[in-house]
C-alpha cells in the first residue's frame, strides 16, 4: 500500500520557540483544509521546544519533529526544513505567527484554479504577544499579480519591511525546486523572493487571514541592544546589514564579507540569465538599477568596503594578541 502524499506541506524552522509554538500549531491542526504534513526542523534548541514538538507529534500522525544537535543558522534551517517536505505546495511558517482557520483552503484554491499563479497569500495584521491586532499591513500597492516579471521584480525591490509577508504564502513545490535557493547570508532572504516574483504572479487574497506576529524576542526588535555591542567593536562608525551575516550562518563570524555588492552580483546575474524576452530583461536591469539609487545602496558599496578593511584589521589585532601573550607569561615566570 502505497504512502499518502499530502497536497500541502508546512515547514516550521524552530530554535528555543516555546513562548509561541503550542498556539501556532493549534492555529495550523484547526485549519479546514486538512490534508497537508507539518514538519519541524529544530535548530538545537535549549528550552521545552523539544518536549513541546514530541506531544504534538504523538497527538497527530501529520506533525513530523526533526532535530540537529548542532545550530547551523536560520537560513539552513528554513532550507532543510524544505527539503524534509513532500507535498504538491509548500508554505514556511514562522514559529510565532497565526492562521486564519480558512487561510489554507482559499490558497488552494486559487492555486489550483491559476496555474500562471506561483505563490497565494493574503492580506496581513500584525499582531503582539497577546494575539492583539495592532494594524493592517496595506500591501494593495505591490503589482506582483503584474503579467510582466520586470513589474513583479520592482514591487518587490522597493518593499522593504513586509517581504516575508509574501514568503509565508502557499507556494508551488515545483517551482521551488528549480528556483534559487534560499541562500545563507543578508539580505538572501530579499534575493530569494524578488527571484520568485520573475519566475511568476503571485496572488494576495483580499481578506485578512495572515496574522504576523510583533515581540520583543524577534531578531528586528533585538537590534538596539545588538548595536550597542556593536559599536563598541567597531573601528569605523558604520554598520553592516542588520541581522549581521553571522547571525544567518554562524561559520561567516570574523570573516570579510560584501553583502551589497553580493546583492547586485546576485541579482543582475539571475535576470541575466533567466530565460525572457531581451526587452523584458532590460527592464528587469532597470529595476535593479532603481534600486540601487533610491534606496542610496550606491553609498553601502563604499561601506562594504570600509568594514571589509576594519574585519581584516581586528584580524590581524586578534593574531597579534594571540602571538605576544605566551611571551608575556613566560616574563612573568622568570621574574
Amino acid at each position: 500500500m502505497s504512502q499518502h502524499i499530502p497536497i500541502i506541506s508546512i515547514g516550521i524552522p524552530v530554535y528555543n520557540s516555546e513562548k509561541y509554538l503550542k498556539e501556532t500549531l493549534e492555529s495550523l491542526l484547526n485549519q479546514e483544509f486538512q490534508d497537508f504534513e507539518i514538519l519541524i526542523s529544530d535548530n538545537a534548541s535549549t528550552d521545552s521546544t523539544p518536549a513541546i514538538c514530541h506531544e504534538y507529534e504523538q497527538m497527530d500522525s501529520r506533525v513530523h519533529y526533526h532535530r540537529s544537535e548542532i545550530n547551523h543558522g536560520p537560513c539552513w534551517n528554513y532550507n532543510r526544513v524544505f527539503d524534509l517536505c513532500n507535498g504538491k505546495y509548500f508554505k514556511w511558517h514562522a514559529c510565532d505567527d497565526l492562521l486564519r482557520p480558512d487561510f489554507l483552503e482559499k490558497c488552494v484554491e486559487v492555486l489550483d484554479t491559476c496555474p500562471d499563479v506561483i505563490l497565494a497569500h493574503s492580506y496581513t495584521v500584525e499582531i503582539d504577544e497577546r494575539g492583539r491586532q495592532i494594524k493592517d499591513i496595506d500591501l494593495t500597492r505591490i503589482h506582483t499579480d503584474h503579467m510582466r516579471p520586470s513589474v513583479r521584480l520592482r514591487s518587490m525591490l522597493m518593499l522593504g519591511k513586509y517581504l516575508s509577508c509574501a514568503v509565508f504564502g502557499l507556494i508551488r513545490m515545483d517551482i521551488l525546486r528549480n528556483a534559487p535557493r534560499k541562500p545563507a547570508y543578508a539580505h538572501g532572504d530579499v534575493i530569494f523572493i524578488c527571484c520568485l516574483a520573475v519566475y511568476g504572479r503571485f496572488y494576495q487574497i483580499p481578506e485578512p487571514l495572515f496574522q504576523y506576529r510583533i515581540h520583543a524576542e524577534q531578531s528586528m526588535q533585538t537590534l538596539p541592544t545588538h548595536m550597542v555591542g556593536l559599536k563598541k567593536r567597531r573601528l569605523f562608525p558604520f554598520s553592516g546589514p542588520l541581522p549581521a551575516t553571522d547571525w544567518w550562518d554562524p561559520s561567516k563570524k570574523g570573516k570579510v564579507d560584501f553583502p551589497t555588492w553580493r546583492f547586485y552580483w546576485r541579482m543582475f546575474n539571475f535576470v541575466q540569465r533567466y530565460p525572457m524576452p531581451l526587452a523584458e530583461k532590460l527592464r528587469c536591469h532597470r529595476s535593479v538599477c532603481a534600486r540601487l539609487f533610491k534606496r542610496k545602496d550606491f553609498i553601502r558599496l563604499g561601506i562594504d568596503l570600509l568594514l571589509a578593511l576594519e574585519v581584516v584589521l581586528q584580524g590581524i589585532q586578534a593574531r597579534k594578541s594571540v602571538v605576544m601573550e605566551p611571551q608575556t607569561i613566560d616574563d612573568r615566570i622568570i621574574s
